[in-house]
């Protein structure tokens, strides 16, 4: 009779990844600018398993983090583009 638990950290991981989406604008801007997951992350002061989660659409970026994003892509993924 167990109770499942909650997972705290996993959102909904189709918000983001439409053609809007955070997800999908990162991805199209990692990709345009040759940049690699790992280049980003050091830039952006996280692990590169995180934004491969970010991407994938499994986490979300903390306020925070979209903000660092949105100033390394030079506002071409708006911190405004991840929704909850």
């Amino acid at each position: 009779m167990g109770t499942k638990k909650p997972e705290r950290h996993r959102r909904n991981p189709h918000k983001n990844r439409g053609p809007d989406g955070g997800a999908a604008r990162l991805l199209r801007w990692l990709e345009k600018k040759s940049y690699s997951f790992g280049q980003l992350a050091e830039v952006v002061g996280v692990s590169k398993q995180h934004i491969w989660n970010i991407v994938r659409g499994d986490r979300l970026p903390s306020l925070a983090l979209a903000a660092r994003i949105e100033e390394a892509t030079l506002n071409h993924v708006p911190s405004t583009s991840w929704s909850v």
